[in-house]
């Protein structure tokens, strides 16, 4: 019921399920969530984890932030993004906004060993890699400060292991 009532798109007071993007203002953004539940509902709970418990409004933000945002950028002849981060419900809205946008997502699941990582990226044919960056719990791209320090590779991998918690990179 939740994922129907977030794929439909309301035309001239018909139902019909929504397919790709629904043009907005200057075709720059579009709406791709059911806006009916945000508006007549905004505080009732619609997604909860074990940190956050978001009401419809909070998830039809998120849901076309997303989905916008995989339409303005290249994803290839695919279209397909890969999702890496712990279970939460921030990762379902990744995968379910890119749905909404009609991305393929990947799940890269946060318990995978480099190697399977590489294998998953690899073989997915995904143009973006999405990670959820623990410490400060946003979506952000692996990397960081070199806080002075010259060696640039040994940042690059010290980041990425403190951001992606995987250790044998």
């Amino acid at each position: 019921q939740w994922f129907g009532a977030l794929a439909r798109h309301e035309r001239g007071g018909e139902q019909r399920r929504h397919v790709g993007w629904v043009a907005g203002v200057g075709e720059q953004q579009g709406r791709y969530a059911d806006a009916g539940l945000a508006v007549e509902r905004p505080d009732e709970v619609a997604l909860r984890d074990d940190r956050v418990a978001l009401g419809w409004a909070d998830v039809d933000e998120a849901l076309n932030r997303v989905a916008n945002g995989a339409h303005a950028i290249d994803l290839g002849p695919h279209r397909r993004y890969a999702v890496f981060a712990e279970n939460s419900s921030e990762t379902v809205l990744a995968h379910l906004g890119g749905l909404l946008a009609g991305v393929s997502t990947v799940p890269a699941n946060f318990h995978l060993n480099v190697d399977e990582l590489a294998y998953i990226l690899g073989h997915s044919g995904a143009r973006v890699l999405l990670t959820h960056h623990r410490k400060l719990d946003k979506w952000l791209q692996l990397g960081g400060h070199a806080d002075g320090d010259p060696d640039v590779l040994a940042v690059a991998l010290r980041e990425a292991r403190e951001e992606s918690g995987l250790r044998d990179l």
